[in-house]
């Protein structure tokens, strides 16, 4: 039994066994590295519903601090997807001040906490039509693109990705959302979040 073949069988909804349901549990109270904690975070969301008890096994590692040449990023990173993702949990509402604190940092050690924070608010705006956080994030995109200097800005592509899914739902999705200049910008996705935002 292993955590990686638990994950393959749950990620495409095959049935477990009550004893692979246990040992994806155990897994996360006793990994033996952080891939496999990795591992065990997103089969554990699959695998059991969002009860109080289970909710705060997960938030924990949100604290997570990483061995040498961990990742505590990337597990922060699953725990936010298994908490706030519609295919996971679903919790993206409760978890908005949190997940506002992510977004508005900007640094190398919070890389894929940003590509997760950003990829939830825009699944959570599409659906809830929370213009207040839509507000947010367009204020978040306008700023970061008045001070963009091409190269020093990873987290501007994930905001615009972030504002087409919030508009136009995950059938928005395109292969490249590189923002170098104003031209990248589709003025039609700005027209429609002006109108959401400043035409009612």
């Amino acid at each position: 039994m292993n955590i990686t073949s638990i994950l393959y069988k749950l990620k495409f909804e095959q049935t477990i066994s009550n004893s692979e349901r246990e040992f994806v549990k155990r897994i996360l109270f006793n990994y033996k590295s952080d891939d496999e904690l990795n591992q065990a975070i997103r089969a554990f969301g699959f695998a059991y519903p969002p009860s109080a008890e289970n909710i705060k096994i997960i938030e924990n590692f949100l604290q997570h601090k990483a061995t040498e040449f961990g990742f505590d990023d990337i597990i922060r990173a699953s725990v936010l997807n298994v908490l706030c993702k519609q295919w996971w949990w679903g919790l993206a509402k409760e978890y908005l001040p949190l997940l506002k604190t992510y977004a508005l940092m900007n640094s190398d050690d919070y890389s894929e906490t940003q590509i997760a924070t950003f990829s939830i608010l825009g699944e959570y705006i599409y659906s809830s039509k929370d213009f207040e956080t839509l507000k947010f994030v367009y204020g978040l995109f306008e700023k970061r693109f008045l001070q963009y200097k091409e190269g020093t800005d990873d987290t501007l592509d994930d905001i615009y990705k972030c504002l087409n899914v919030a508009m136009y739902g995950h059938a928005a999705l395109i292969d490249n959302y590189h923002i170098s200049s104003s031209k990248d910008i589709d003025q039609n996705l700005i027209n429609q979040i002006h109108k959401s935002l400043f035409e009612k």
